[in-house]
């Protein structure tokens, strides 16, 4: 059991690795797709 925990430990690294980037394109993609307000006018100078 004590050379499974190693292994194991590192395993978690990659996988929040993934994780984080999977997130990271979900929230990108959804930033791109979303439809934000229209800029505001420019003041007169």
């Amino acid at each position: 059991m004590f050379r499974m925990m190693p292994a194991m430990r590192l395993s978690y690294g990659p996988q929040g690795t993934g994780l984080a980037s999977n997130s990271f394109q979900v929230a990108l993609h959804y930033a791109r797709e979303r439809r934000a307000k229209a800029a505001l006018p420019r003041p007169p100078r």
